[in-house]
């Protein structure tokens, strides 16, 4: 017999893998709709890496141990896909609509880059930091 909290998991992947499949089969018959798939696969990823990060420090709490949120890899990689979304959004949906933000968008897109890079270099370390 599995382990609640594996049964949880394995609906949330369920769910995961259910979305990914309808996305994969929306683009299959639909590739000229105005849906932009690529931005949904990473929200949904974001969301995925999110929920499994918040959801290890919970274990670890509830175990006794303290945890800081800047050291689980999986939060780190979740927040930093869900910048990307928005760097995305910004780059491609936003600006062609406000033309005139052209400088501000600029310097909004460099910061969420930068964010994100730095969030995904910290998951990197403090993977192998806990391997070690």
């Amino acid at each position: 017999m599995k382990h609640p909290d594996a049964r949880n998991t394995d609906n949330v992947l369920l769910v995961f893998f259910t979305i990914i499949g309808t996305m994969g089969i929306g683009i299959l018959f639909f590739p000229h709709s105005e849906a932009y798939y690529p931005t949904t696969f990473s929200l949904v990823v974001s969301c995925y890496w999110t929920y499994m990060g918040i959801k290890k420090i919970g274990e670890d709490f509830a175990h006794g141990k303290q945890v800081r949120w800047y050291t689980q890899p999986s939060l780190l990689i979740g927040i930093g896909s869900f910048l990307g979304v928005l760097w995305n959004l910004l780059q491609f949906k936003i600006i062609p609509i406000f033309p005139n933000t052209l400088l501000t968008s600029t310097t909004i897109e460099n910061i969420l880059l930068s964010l994100g890079l730095l969030l995904y270099l910290l998951a990197i370390f403090f993977f192998f930091k806990h391997r070690s």
